[in-house]
C-alpha cells in the first residue's frame, strides 16, 4: 500500500475526468497505475454521498473503460452523459466521484435516485439522513465468488473512530449504517455499530433496532419469543427475549432485553469500546462483534 504522503503528492496523476455512460480512461492513466488496477479484479466507485458501487476492474487496461455506465447512470440518475472527475485511489482499487458541469463546477448529489430517490427525500428533509449504501455490477470470478462483500473504507469506518469516548447514557448509535440491498443469490442486510455506554457496559440498556430495520424488515419471531444473538468471534450464541412495543402515537419500537443485560455485563466491555451487530431480512439471529477499545 502507498504511504499517505505518496498517495497525496501524485494525487494529480491517480485523477482524470470522463463522461458516464462511459468515455475512455486516459491513456496516460492506464499506463501509469494498470499494474495497480490488475492486482484486484474488483474495484469500487464512491460516489459524493459515500455510497459504494462495485464494479468489474478485470478489462479497463484493454479496453480503457469502466463498465457498467448504463448501471451507475441509473443508480445516480443520470440522465444524460455526465461529466465527473474520478480520483483513483490504489488501496481497494477505489475511484472516488466528483459529479461537476460544464464549467467544471460541483453539482450537488445527496444520494441514489434509484430506486428510492435518496436525493430527492434529502432536499426535501434537511434533516433527513440517508443509509450508507453499495450496490455490485460484477460478476461473480470462475469460482463464483464475489470477494470481498464490503468496500474496506466502509469497514474501517465502522471499527474505528476518532471521536472520544461517549459516557452519557444517550442514544448509542451514532455512526452511520451498512445497507446492502439483496440481489441474486445474497438476502438483504443491514450492519450497524454501537458505542458502548457506561450504561450498556453495566448491562442497563436494552438493544434496539436501527429504524430502518424496524420499517423495512421482516422479524421471523413473535414479541415474547426469543431470539438468538451470535457472536462472530468466539461462535458463542446467547438467547436473548425479542420485544415488539407500541406507543399510543403508533411508534413501534423493537428490541431484545433479558437475557442481553447479563452477556454484555459477562463481556467487562468499558466505555469507548463498540459492538459491531449484524441482521439479514428477514431477521432470525442477531449477528455481534465486539471491539475493544
Amino acid at each position: 500500500m502507498a504511504s499517505s504522503a505518496n498517495m497525496s503528492s501524485n494525487e494529480a496523476e491517480r485523477t482524470f475526468e470522463t463522461t458516464i455512460t462511459p468515455d475512455s480512461i486516459p491513456v496516460d492513466f492506464v499506463s501509469r497505475w494498470g499494474s495497480d488496477l490488475l492486482v484486484q479484479r474488483h474495484g469500487w466507485i464512491k460516489d459524493p454521498a459515500a455510497n459504494y458501487i462495485r464494479i468489474d476492474v478485470s478489462g479497463v487496461v484493454q479496453t480503457h473503460m469502466i463498465p457498467g455506465g448504463l448501471l451507475i447512470s441509473q443508480k445516480c440518475g443520470f440522465m444524460a452523459p455526465q461529466r465527473v472527475i474520478l480520483c483513483y485511489q490504489i488501496f481497494d482499487n477505489q475511484f472516488n466521484m466528483k459529479i461537476v458541469d460544464d464549467d467544471g463546477a460541483d453539482i450537488p448529489y445527496y444520494g441514489f435516485h434509484h430506486p428510492e430517490n435518496q436525493h430527492a427525500m434529502s432536499l426535501a428533509d434537511p434533516t433527513y439522513v440517508p443509509p450508507q449504501e453499495f450496490v455490485s455490477f460484477a460478476d461473480e470470478d470462475e469460482n463464483g465468488e464475489f470477494g470481498v462483500n464490503i468496500p474496506y473504507e466502509m469497514f474501517k469506518h465502522l471499527l474505528i473512530s476518532d471521536n472520544a469516548a461517549d459516557d452519557s447514557d444517550d442514544d448509542p448509535v451514532k455512526y452511520d449504517p451498512i445497507h446492502i440491498p439483496a440481489r441474486e443469490g445474497q438476502t438483504e442486510e443491514y450492519i450497524w455499530p454501537v458505542k458502548v455506554t457506561r450504561a450498556i457496559a453495566e448491562g442497563r440498556n436494552v438493544l434496539h433496532f436501527p429504524r430502518y430495520v424496524v420499517d423495512n424488515f421482516e422479524f421471523a419471531v413473535a414479541n415474547g419469543e426469543d431470539i438468538d444473538v451470535h457472536n462472530d468471534d468466539t461462535d458463542e450464541t446467547v438467547r436473548c427475549k425479542f420485544v415488539t412495543s407500541t406507543r399510543p402515537s403508533g411508534h413501534v419500537d423493537k428490541f431484545i432485553s433479558r437475557g442481553w443485560y447479563q452477556y454484555v455485563r459477562s463481556k467487562a466491555l468499558i466505555p469507548g469500546d463498540r459492538i459491531v451487530f449484524g441482521v439479514e431480512n428477514p431477521v432470525t439471529t442477531v449477528t455481534h462483534k465486539i471491539i475493544h477499545r
